[in-house]
């Protein structure tokens, strides 16, 4: 086919409606492309804002302080499609504070950072001055805090950390020097297991624990120097002693306490010479009834040791019991002779009203009886004759008991007896 006929078959012949097909298929994908892409707004926060010629206001011997206007929000209209992708860090925002007006504010001036993106999109600031407070300069000298970051190695415990300088000179406006409370140097002890130096960088903080950045900020030193101590852990035993007397016609019955093991730390030699933790100066001096108290057990730890626990307190329960008596009698049936002599004969003479008296708690002298006393007269080295001999009794911490009398004692050699 020739090129005269191809055109006058497929490009020629019915040339109208061909041209109109085209025209509305471009109309079409105009108005397509411009419904997908129309212009909208969008809201863009906190975006930071730099300020500039900060030197301008130093120069005169003052020092700024932002009290307002730090981050910057915006409104940016534009085509959705650069509209929708566009986020904070896309943006700039400048301050110049050597044009400050009467009132020290600054306007603030924020840019794309893509020039393309700056020509196809306006921006209107919903803030639009950094307000600032000029003051003079002021100094505080603040001791340093260190705080641990992580955990030492199980079975050691992180003893004193000292920083080297413990004072450190903070300088600024006066508004935000106020505003810090501490100087934070930050150490991490994680996994350790030895003690160590490290040099520290130091943070400012507020009340709240949140760090002050403020560029106006001086420090006479920006990091430390820290020794960290570790040592091993130790479990010990913790002993509980009373002083004093409890009241008359009562009884200290028992004192306990919990925990009753600590752990402690400290230099390995130390660790080793100490068996256990005394607390020997609870006072029942007086006291009639059972009383709780907790101590602090930091206090009742030797030189170079130290509390590993996170609970310092003992708590401890001291019970006070009332005596009462109880009148026993006793026949010669009770006592039993000790050391007797093979070659003697013994009879024991007791008044016929002859009673002990035992005192003890109420619930202990409940089970008390004569059996228990295991009374006895030692006759050892008595020769034949008339003898008082002391009534003896078991020895108990749970009573005491009162004799009105001694016991007689005849003895005969076995031959007289015989006669």
């Amino acid at each position: 086919m020739s090129l005269k006929n191809f055109l006058k078959k497929w490009v020629i012949k019915n040339f109208q409606y061909k041209l109109l097909a085209f025209l509305i298929a471009v109309v079409l994908w105009f108005i397509v492309m411009h419904v997908d892409n129309y212009m909208i707004t969008k809201t863009i926060y906190g975006i930071p804002v730099e300020t500039l010629n900060g030197e301008a206001i130093e120069e005169t011997g003052n020092l700024y302080a932002i009290t307002d206007g730090e981050t910057v929000d915006i409104i940016v209209k534009g085509e959705r499609s650069i509209v929708d992708e566009l986020r904070a860090d896309d943006f700039k925002a400048t301050a110049d504070l050597s044009k400050l007006s009467l009132t020290n504010a600054a306007k603030i001036d924020v840019k794309a950072m893509n020039g393309k993106v700056s020509e196809a999109i306006t921006i209107t600031c919903l803030n639009e001055y950094v307000n600032l407070s000029i003051e003079p300069m002021v100094e505080k000298n603040l001791s340093i805090s260190i705080y641990p970051e992580g955990n030492v190695a199980s079975g050691f415990a992180l003893g004193n950390m000292v920083a080297t300088p413990n004072l450190i000179t903070v300088s600024g406006p006066e508004t935000v020097i106020d505003k810090i409370v501490t100087v934070r140097a930050v150490v991490n002890v994680q996994n350790t297991r030895t003690s160590f130096s490290t040099e520290a960088s130091l943070v400012c903080l507020d009340s709240s624990g949140n760090a002050i950045n403020a560029k106006q900020v001086k420090l006479s030193s920006d990091k430390v120097d820290v020794s960290v101590a570790v040592y091993p852990v130790k479990s010990v035993n913790v002993s509980v002693k009373s002083t004093g007397n409890v009241a008359d016609g009562y009884k200290l019955e028992e004192i306990t306490y919990n925990p009753d093991v600590i752990n402690v730390a400290g230099e390995v030699a130390v660790l080793d010479a100490l068996s256990a933790i005394e607390i020997n100066d609870i006072s029942v001096a007086g006291k009639s009834e059972d009383y709780e108290l907790n101590v602090d057990i930091a206090d009742y730890l030797p030189e170079g040791v130290m509390l590993a626990d996170e609970n310092t307190q003992i708590a401890i329960k001291v019970t006070i019991a009332k005596i009462v008596q109880k009148v026993i009698s006793v026949t010669t049936s009770d006592l039993s002779l000790l050391n007797a002599s093979d070659d003697l004969e013994y009879r024991v003479v007791i008044p016929g009203s002859y009673r002990l008296m035992v005192s003890a708690t109420e619930d202990d002298i409940q089970d008390i009886d004569i059996s228990d006393l295991e009374l006895s007269l030692d006759v050892k080295d008595l020769k034949a004759g008339t003898h008082e001999v002391v009534v003896n009794y078991k020895q108990s911490e749970d009573y005491t008991v009162t004799m009105n009398g001694a016991a007689t004692v005849i003895i005969k050699n076995k031959e007289e007896g015989g006669e």
